[in-house]
């Protein structure tokens, strides 16, 4: 009960920030702060754009797809995943995959492995979208059936199938809900997450 609380605090953290068009960009559980009585917030936001090298190697289990390999992507032609209009920064929709990543981490004790395209099999947005994450063992021992269903379109393969922020709030904090998705977040501002990091990074 106590994780999926967990769970449900950080999605929340997330939602206050994606319902003003801020991206984080630093979903991890060792950026998530537990206070004394239990509850979550997160941490600092990302000091970069997009990830960086080191950040790769360190974090690239909490990274989405398409933050892993930008120019493979292009040949899906996904909406604002084309090229010449996305280069790799983190976006609200990457944020939703880390919050998966952190929500299997909190229950199992163990980040996921790295979630890997097969791009020399998969060349098609209909071969992209059918291609599902399979849940380890000890994920199917630890984790709900309920938030393991959520975990499947929070992890999905294709950014704008992920769902809106306050559907993962509320699929977290009721998992025995019908899941019903919203429309797709809109694309956060560039200068508004710049801004909030520069009043996080000073404070």
């Amino acid at each position: 009960m106590m994780m999926s609380i967990q769970c449900a605090d950080v999605a929340r953290g997330l939602d206050f920030l994606h319902r003003r068009e801020i991206v984080h960009g630093a979903v991890r559980p060792s950026n998530v702060v537990v206070r004394p009585d239990g509850s979550c917030v997160l941490g600092v936001f990302s000091d970069e754009d997009a990830p960086s090298a080191d950040t790769l190697d360190h974090f690239g289990a909490y990274l989405a797809p398409e933050l892993i390999n930008p120019p493979a992507y292009y040949i899906f032609a996904l909406d604002n995943y084309r090229s010449g209009e996305y280069a790799g920064e983190y976006r609200l929709e990457s944020d939703i995959y880390a919050l998966g990543c952190t929500a299997i981490e909190i229950f199992t004790g163990a980040p996921p492995a790295p979630l890997r395209i097969p791009y020399d099999r998969v060349h098609t947005r209909k071969a992209l979208f059918q291609l599902a994450r399979t849940p380890g063992p000890r994920e199917r021992s630890t984790i709900p059936a309920s938030v393991r269903a959520a975990l499947s379109d929070i992890m999905h393969t294709v950014p704008e199938h992920r769902p809106h922020s306050g559907n993962a709030l509320q699929w977290f904090d009721r998992p025995d809900l019908l899941r019903v998705k919203a429309c797709a977040p809109v694309l956060a501002r560039t200068q508004m997450r710049r801004a909030a990091r520069s009043f996080w990074n000073s404070s």
